[in-house]
């Protein structure tokens, strides 16, 4: 049997496609050696590296109402205290160490831009930390480091596996695949008479535009056994109502690739990855992410969304 990661990416409600993933590992009986998550891929690792089977963690997904979500998301101006609470809950209040397969979580330092990778402490405040989408929560404070989604500059925790020496790596990318064509415009003096989207819609697309970078998404198809692309072009990252179709699409994706999967786990020479030594690229400038999320970090900005 070769030692097998799985990269779990970010993607708000798209990452309910992971579920599916995990099922059809369930059916074939075979477990990853190491998780890498970000994001809502670290919702569904922690689950599952806790011990739940796919089923078992959809039907917790699934006993979530729209309700239930928004309350526990937006509560208290997005300070992130309740939804801290309710992780605690769903992690019974456990820690890394507890895990039945190590599991790596990452976030993003919003001062000095570098990637924060957790494999240790309270698995709820780590998760806290990635899932700390800029708009919508305030930035975890951890270590005196403000930390948000890792979305923001790696949606796919791939290099930490690939630093493992493991034989070989499945990575399910349920974010954006794809950078959005450009489009040639004329400046003009014309005042514009559209009305400015919420700010926090702003802050959600701008987060999509930098978890489609192509170099990080090539990257972590050069550096994959299997790099899994559910189709989920017509989700977005707050289509949590939809848990059920997406989770489908996730678990039809893999059974797609299921005989791939098993031969992944159970035959084939070990792969020499291409660019082990290579860390991913910052997808964005590191000054002006900083002055980005300074300008998130007081209470005015939250408090304004009230």
């Amino acid at each position: 049997m070769n030692r097998v990661g799985l990269v779990l990416s970010g993607g708000g409600a798209r990452g309910f496609a992971h579920v599916g993933i995990i099922k059809i590992l369930n059916e074939l009986k075979v477990k990853p050696v190491c998780i890498s998550g970000c994001s809502m891929g670290a919702i569904i690792g922690v689950l599952y590296c806790l011990g739940h089977d796919g089923k078992n963690i959809e039907k917790m997904i699934n006993e979530l109402t729209l309700k239930n979500i928004l309350r526990i998301s937006f509560s208290h101006g997005g300070n992130g205290s309740r939804i801290e609470t309710y992780l605690n809950k769903l992690f019974e209040n456990k820690n890394f160490e507890d895990l039945e397969i190590p599991l790596y979580i990452n976030a993003v330092d919003i001062e000095s831009s570098e990637e924060i990778i957790f494999d240790r402490g309270n698995l709820a405040k780590a998760v806290r930390a990635s899932i700390a989408i800029p708009g919508m929560f305030k930035p975890a404070i951890i270590n005196n480091r403000f930390l948000v989604d890792g979305g923001v500059k790696n949606n796919i925790p791939l290099q930490v596996l690939l630093d493992q020496k493991i034989d070989k790596i499945i990575t399910v990318n349920a974010g954006p695949n794809k950078i959005a064509d450009s489009v040639l415009e004329t400046a003009s003096d014309e005042e514009n008479k559209r009305k400015l989207p919420h700010l926090s819609k702003v802050l959600i697309k701008s987060l999509l535009i930098m978890q489609s970078n192509e170099h990080m998404i090539n990257y972590s198809k050069d550096n994959s056994d299997l790099f899994i692309v559910p189709d989920l072009k017509t989700y977005t990252l707050i289509d949590f109502v939809k848990h059920r179709a997406i989770i489908k699409i996730g678990e039809k994706e893999a059974r797609k690739n299921k005989k791939r999967i098993e031969r992944i786990f159970k035959h084939g020479k070990v792969r020499t990855f291409l660019n082990k030594s290579v860390p991913v690229k910052n997808p964005i400038n590191k000054n002006k992410m900083t002055l980005l999320f300074n300008a998130l970090k007081g209470d005015d900005f939250y408090n304004s969304r009230r």
